[in-house]
């Protein structure tokens, strides 16, 4: 049997982290200039490294790339680099 340990960051510590969540083109079908919206998501995944989703992007404070994951079997990674990230501030 294998364990898995589950690691939680309180919201207050991720305030510090600099990750950005814009709302998707899927939220914003029918407004005004979402197929705009829609190409420049597609581009900035691409840009990244991405081609899927769902996808995943950790900024620093400067909004610059520090991690791009695919898949949601490698959130694990984004959590043990959020926690890399915060361990590095103190």
């Amino acid at each position: 049997m294998s364990r898995m340990a589950i690691s939680t960051i309180p919201l207050a510590i991720l305030r510090g982290a600099a990750i950005r969540s814009t709302p998707g083109p899927a939220s914003s079908v029918g407004q005004p200039g979402w197929k705009e919206l829609l190409e420049a998501n597609r581009l900035a995944m691409y840009e990244a490294g991405l081609w899927g989703v769902p996808s995943f992007r950790l900024l620093n404070q400067n909004g610059e790339q520090v991690l791009a994951l695919w898949g949601q079997d490698r959130l694990w990674l984004f959590a043990r680099e959020i926690q890399r990230q915060l361990a590095r501030r103190q």
